[in-house]
């Protein structure tokens, strides 16, 4: 996979570098007992330089789909260091004609395997510990990649826990690891899954500490998995609520990415995607290419920029919940955040449409949690930034302000 995007951005294969070493410079022929320090190295310069940057790494640590025997063009199993036929190491064999098995590894006592699994796991938290933009997951998309359920929950439990205790040998803050549950049985993602399902059974594990889920979802039912796990929510490779993913790629996405954007923080989503992909068919046949324009491909660039300055002037997120309502106002979607001490309202126009306008009207919002007394109000266009400040009161949860004319979406910021 590395060689193949590598190939067709116009690089050099022969200056590639691999997690493991090879037996012999440019033999793809891999020892799984050596780690290779120039890899790590710059892998760890990469995180580095993003952490500079203040941006925040979602690390998968294992991708599950690639354990699995399929068309050669999706470079799978056929590139995956643990297949028998890229490495010299014996106890690969086990995995030969099953590679899902590599989840079966601690119920079948591979103990050679396992060591290198484990061995795998301790690298990375090695490399990361000491930097405050990584947060984990231990396995991207393994769902249907598995041989058997019952034994691969026996793997889960003993990588996670591995895991956790590496970073107890170096840290005494808490580390936030989750894994990727998109895809696996929830019996109807869309609710809340039922007790016993695949997802709630890793939702619902201590050693995880925040739900991670891909494929479709709502505003309702990321916001009702948020109540019920009272854990942090990572929507990965979601779809916004018409089924649509967004895309950095096509310009035109730029006012329902914002929207959706905005729509799942009002739903404390910690994480949403933003695929980039400029239109080309799937791949592997045509890969995306990279825009190396400073400049920027799509405008939602300066919305993001207006969200990141609103999401720094929050001052209590981890209290705000799902208390107060808009009783009049504009807007198809209405959502609402509160707590003792701030309020958040973000209205905006249905999913899908855009250049959608506004007039100026009465906002009634009703059962705020904030105290009662003068708050400080900001209205924040959010393709522009704040637009008007001024105090207001609030008087056992209740508020009316008036809101300007505005087209597509508006929020309100309320602190005490």
């Amino acid at each position: 996979m590395i060689e193949h995007v590598s190939s067709k951005n116009g690089g050099s294969k022969s200056k590639l570098l691999f997690p493991f070493q090879e037996t012999s410079p440019g033999n793809r022929q891999f020892d799984l007992n050596r780690f290779d320090p120039a890899y790590w190295a710059h892998f760890r310069k990469q995180l580095k330089y993003l952490e500079s940057k203040g941006v925040i790494v979602h690390l998968l640590m294992i991708n599950g789909w690639q354990a699995k025997i399929s068309d050669p063009s999706y470079l799978n199993w056929d590139g995956h260091f643990f297949n028998p036929a890229i490495n010299v190491n014996a106890f690969t064999d086990y995995l030969s004609t099953a590679p899902a098995k590599f989840y079966s590894s601690v119920a079948d006592n591979q103990t050679v395997l396992i060591d290198v699994q484990e061995a795998w796991y301790r690298k990375i938290i090695d490399e990361t510990h000491d930097l405050d933009n990584v947060y984990y997951d231990l396995v991207h998309e393994m769902a249907n990649h598995d041989e058997d359920w019952a034994k691969t929950q026996e793997w889960i439990k003993h990588m996670a826990n591995i895991v956790r205790q590496r970073w107890a040998k170096y840290e005494t803050r808490p580390i936030v690891l989750g894994m990727d549950s998109g895809g696996f049985n929830a019996a109807g993602h869309r609710r809340v899954p039922k007790s016993g399902t695949q997802v709630d059974w890793i939702a619902t594990r201590p050693y995880f500490d925040v739900v991670i889920f891909g494929k479709r979802h709502f505003y309702k039912n990321t916001r009702d998995w948020r109540i019920h796990y009272r854990k942090p929510y990572i929507g990965q490779e979601i779809s916004d609520d018409n089924g649509k993913k967004y895309s950095y790629g096509k310009t035109a996405d730029r006012h329902h990415t914002r929207k959706y954007m905005w729509k799942f923080m009002m739903a404390k989503a910690q994480q949403m995607d933003l695929y980039y992909w400029p239109g080309y068919s799937i791949w592997p046949s045509k890969y995306w290419l990279i825009n190396y324009d400073p400049n920027g491909y799509n405008r939602f660039e300066d919305d993001a920029m207006i969200l990141r300055q609103f999401w720094n002037q929050l001052m209590d997120y981890p209290n705000l919940w799902f208390q107060g309502h808009v009783e009049t106002g504009p807007g198809s979607h209405r959502y609402v955040l509160s707590s003792s001490k701030e309020a958040l309202v973000y209205l905006s126009s249905a999913t899908g449409q855009e250049n959608v306008n506004y007039d100026s009207q009465l906002l009634e919002l009703r059962n705020l949690a904030l105290s009662d007394g003068a708050v400080q109000v900001s209205i924040v266009d959010p393709k522009i930034g704040i637009l008007d400040k001024y105090s207001a009161t609030i008087s056992e949860g209740n508020v009316n302000l008036l809101l300007p004319a505005f087209t597509d979406d508006i929020a309100v910021h309320f602190t005490k």
